[in-house]
Formats: C-alpha cells, structure tokens, sequence
C-alpha cells in the first residue's frame, strides 16, 4: 500500500509477514510495527499537560521459536513510555499470553 505521496504504508502485515499469530488493534490503537523491532505492536498516546504518555502493546509470535527469548516471556508485554524534557522512562507494566487480560488492562486503566 502506498499514501497519496507514494510513501510505502507500515504494517504488521508488511514489517512481520511471518507473524503467525492474530494481530489485535482496537479501535483508537496505532500499528505501529516496525521491522527493526522483534515483534509487531500497537501504541496509544495519552495526554498530559507536562508529559508524553506513549502506551504499547508488543505482540510477539504464538511459536516461541521465533521469539526472540523463546517462550521465557509471555506473547503480549503492556508497557509504558514517559518522555518529558529530562528524562524518558519505560515501564513494562504486564506480560500475558491471554489477550483478554490486555484487553481488561486497557479498561481499566481508561484507554
């Protein structure tokens, strides 16, 4: 796929042909796969006065052969950026093989 520009469209189909997993994007998510990564995943941006609030859902392969650590994480990672002027922080908030509980994390924490 490529934009008005002819710029080639990112996606977790195009970034991750190989993934052998269902790819989740609910609605108001980003893909924002990227080639270089280890795995596909989506982003929200939560807004803040002071802060950038980035959110990401790493979806790593159902074989964990093709994982980077094998099968010594879980497939989905919930993290957490913040960025402000003097520091950028990362936290990686939960680790899950059922998407369901992402999808519960995401309700709970309101996005």
């Amino acid at each position: 796929m490529l934009t008005e520009s002819g710029e080639i469209i990112r996606t977790w189909k195009t970034e991750f042909p190989d993934y052998d997993g269902e790819f989740h994007r609910p609605k108001g998510w980003e893909d924002n796969s990227w080639h270089n990564d280890v795995c596909p995943h989506i982003s929200r941006y939560v807004e803040h006065p002071d802060l950038e609030i980035e959110v990401n859902v790493w979806q790593d392969y159902v074989n964990p052969d093709k994982r980077e650590y094998g099968g010594e994480y879980e497939r989905y990672i919930f993290e957490v950026r913040v960025h402000n002027h003097d520091y950028d922080y990362t936290v990686m908030f939960y680790r899950t093989d059922d998407w369901s509980e992402i999808e519960r994390l995401m309700g709970v924490v309101g996005i």
